[in-house]
């Protein structure tokens, strides 16, 4: 063990899962997308390397709880997770990792009073379903969101009361906590998939985010815009429907959110291509006024294939230019290549350690296989030359409004990982495999994976 007084890393999300009964940890490392899966008693012993102490010091913490266990134990669960490159040493209070992201209290505040942009004619109605609380890896909550769930009834794991098994931190070091999930699904979910704190304690019982999901803020330094996450099928199923409503409808400023809800800064400036970057000004503008296309995987392809050399344009002046056929081609093809890859390693992960009914099993499962079926010329043209569906110009539209293709990848990265999305999408549908909305599915397993494009 190198560290001297071990602590487990920003980058590592532990999750507490129960699969076919069985309670495990599962570290995710954010830097390489590697998964290791503990057992839960011995993730136990590593909540007491919390940077303060050194290998005598946990040995000691651990027996103090009626945890005796021999220090050469700990010292090899330790090398096993410092060979995985889960440890650091000592206390680091702030991940550096997320100051990007701002965790909105009513105690402090740190943005200015900015108002809130919602996408013109968008209205949303929750299913009920729960789809939403089986197939996300983190479901987070706060210290607040807890207080409110113990005075509706906190449900707690099968033949166990104890509260500490509930929640894990967010990541290292966080005060933020991810909820447990039983065989994938959130651990508050009822039998027929309905929230129990909503149906015990009513609608403020729930967690802050769950109650705006799929809201999301995104503030590019003149305005928030408030736009929906386009894994979630009731965006798709709900958007021109009359009984729905705007998401936070209530709410007209950033001040006026309520606590707990996560806002994403955009940088100053942002990076078109690996060697090019505009000022986030200059982008903001063009993202709210873009939207038109006929193709949209194509327009896409061809705007990400120009971005290097012509920069921002209109998405139909990049689809009548013939002069990016063959890059744009070349580039889908390419990328469609690597996230084959990726989804057929997300589902073998999968496979081997979640349950048979877990959703995010079956996703990605279904996902990599409509991935693989295009890597035919002839289903890949098939597909390709399928007319826009009005679900892909809406996807298409929300995600540039909503800034949800800023992240670490170059913008033009990003936007060829929409083009092959939407390519997926159409060969998911084709298929008819069981998971919902299309489009919604191969959104929603593309988090978490690094596909590199």
């Amino acid at each position: 063990m190198r560290h001297e007084r071990p602590r487990l890393a920003v980058h590592v999300l532990p999750r507490r899962h129960v699969i076919d009964d069985e309670e495990v940890v599962v570290l995710h490392n954010a830097q390489t997308g590697e998964l290791l899966k503990l057992p839960a008693d011995f993730f136990a012993l590593v909540a007491y390397a919390d940077g303060t102490r050194d290998l005598d010091g946990i040995a000691l913490a651990a027996a103090r709880d009626g945890r005796f266990t021999r220090m050469s134990v700990i010292g090899s669960l330790l090398d096993t997770l410092d060979g995985y490159g889960a440890l650091t040493d000592g206390i680091e209070p702030v991940s550096p990792a997320v100051t990007e992201h701002r965790l909105l209290t009513a105690e402090s505040l740190d943005f200015p009073d900015l108002p809130l942009e919602r996408l013109e004619g968008h209205l949303f109605r929750c299913s009920g379903s729960g789809a939403c609380c089986t197939q996300y890896s983190t479901i987070g909550v706060t210290a607040g969101d807890l207080i409110r769930a113990r005075r509706a009834g906190l449900q707690t794991l099968p033949g166990d009361n104890r509260e500490e098994r509930v929640t894990l931190p967010l990541y290292g070091g966080a005060d933020r906590l991810a909820m447990t999930l039983v065989e994938g699904r959130c651990l508050q979910l009822t039998g027929d998939g309905k929230c129990g704190l909503h149906q015990r304690g009513g609608p403020l019982a729930k967690p802050a985010a769950c109650t705006a999901f799929p809201t999301v803020l995104v503030e590019d330094g003149e305005r928030v815009r408030l736009s929906a996450a386009l894994e979630c099928d009731c965006v798709f199923n709900s958007r021109d429907d009359i009984e729905g409503e705007s998401l936070l409808s209530t709410t007209s400023s950033l001040h006026q959110l309520p606590p707990g809800l996560t806002i994403r800064r955009l940088p100053k400036e942002l990076r078109l291509t690996n060697s090019r970057s505009v000022p986030t000004s200059l982008y903001a503008h063009w993202s709210r006024d873009t939207y038109t296309s006929t193709n949209a995987p194509w327009a896409c392809a061809t705007l990400a294939a120009g971005l290097g050399e012509r920069g921002l344009r209109d998405l139909d002046a990049s689809e009548r230019d013939e002069s990016l056929r063959a890059s744009a081609l070349t580039a889908m093809r390419e990328g469609l290549h690597v996230y084959s890859t990726t989804m057929t390693q997300a589902a073998q992960s999968s496979n081997a350690w979640r349950s048979q009914t877990d959703r995010t099993r079956l996703l990605r499962n279904a996902v990599a296989d409509a991935a693989l079926a295009l890597q035919s010329t002839e289903t890949f043209n098939s597909r390709f030359s399928q007319q826009q569906s009005s679900d892909e110009a809406f996807a298409l539209r929300m995600s540039l409004f909503g800034d949800h293709l800023v992240g670490e990848l170059p913008f033009a990265d990003a936007l060829m990982e929409l083009a092959v999305a939407f390519l997926v999408a159409r060969e998911l549908l084709e298929s008819r495999a069981p998971v919902g909305h299309p489009l919604a599915a191969v959104l929603a397993c593309g988090r978490g994976t690094q596909t590199k494009l």
